[in-house]
């Protein structure tokens, strides 16, 4: 996610990258900020996530939910969000090093997974 070597960037591109990685270091945890290979790997997940949303699902919440393949898009993205998270976790609850970021926070308060993704999701 960097500007490149070249000093020429799509600053569409450039910054809603910038942006994702402010938001991510704010909500989220440095150690996926600070990785640009993880920070584009979450950012490409959350991606799918989105793009997948089909607004008929609250019509039908039933029936689009199970049969679009836009859900288990979703599903799918969501379960790789969760690890990424989850290895973070349980890499600092294993050596103790802690990180001055949302999820230490989140982490000392004894949220549990879930919550911490939904925080980390916003």
């Amino acid at each position: 996610m960097s500007l490149g070597t070249s000093g020429i960037t799509d600053p569409f591109e450039s910054i809603y990258n910038l942006v994702f990685q402010i938001t991510m270091r704010k909500v989220g945890c440095n150690d996926i900020a600070n990785d640009e290979t993880l920070l584009t790997k979450v950012l490409g997940l959350y991606d799918v996530a989105e793009k997948s949303y089909n607004p008929s699902a609250i019509i039908f919440p039933f029936a689009m939910k199970v049969l679009t393949p836009a859900f288990w898009k979703q599903i799918f993205a969501g379960a790789r969000l969760f690890f990424v998270f989850k290895r973070i976790v349980d890499q600092r609850k294993k050596t103790g090093v802690k990180g001055n970021d949302t999820l230490q926070y989140l982490m000392d308060e004894g949220d549990d997974m879930g919550k911490i993704i939904g925080v980390s999701s916003l």
